[in-house]
């Protein structure tokens, strides 16, 4: 597949650095709904050691909201934006969610109550910069593959499932150690 990419995109095809940038600002709204709802099985997974654990929807969905904003007007004004919107929420939301998977985890072991909003501003900050500086015009001309920076996070789903799969693993031994000890 990446091998398949890789020759379309050094041939010419595929998305500008431009339209990388402005499909991912689109999508980001959605992405952060629908990423949320594995980060709420982990979070909820984990409750039984941290009893404060929760997730905050309604902080989400104003976030979600506030990042509608951007994303809205740039549909509107965006040609034929339904023949790629499906193909950047996929790739772009896998990537998403496996950054924002580790990125709860990692805000879960440091006990904080508010895992939920901290680990999606570690997420956005690692793609949404980039997505603005590439939709700014800032790379025109510049030959390098920019979409793979939003694609190869997520490898169309298999790293987050992964990542999924461990951190279900790792709560069930860690659940099952403590239920041994006590």
């Amino acid at each position: 597949m990446c091998l398949i990419g890789a020759g379309l995109l050094s041939a010419g095809c595929g998305p500008t650095h431009r339209q990388t940038g402005e499909a991912a600002l689109i999508v980001w709204p959605i992405v952060m709904l629908l990423a949320a709802l594995p980060q709420a099985v982990l979070i909820n997974m984990w409750r039984w050691r941290w009893p404060t654990l929760e997730m905050h929807w309604w902080h989400l969905s104003m976030s979600s909201a506030a990042t509608g904003l951007i994303a809205v007007p740039m549909f509107l004004a965006a040609p034929a934006p339904w023949s790629w919107t499906p193909t950047a929420l996929w790739l772009f939301g896998v990537s998403y969610l496996t950054v924002l998977l580790v990125a709860t985890r990692a805000w879960i072991h440091t006990g904080r109550d508010h895992a939920c909003i901290g680990p999606h501003v570690v997420a956005s900050v690692v793609f949404i910069p980039f997505a603005a500086l590439l939709r700014t015009g800032v790379f025109d001309g510049v030959t390098f593959d920019s979409a793979a920076y939003f694609v190869l996070p997520g490898y169309g789903g298999w790293v987050p499932g992964a990542v999924a799969v461990v951190l279900v693993l790792e709560c069930w031994y860690r659940r099952r150690a403590n239920s041994f000890n006590t």
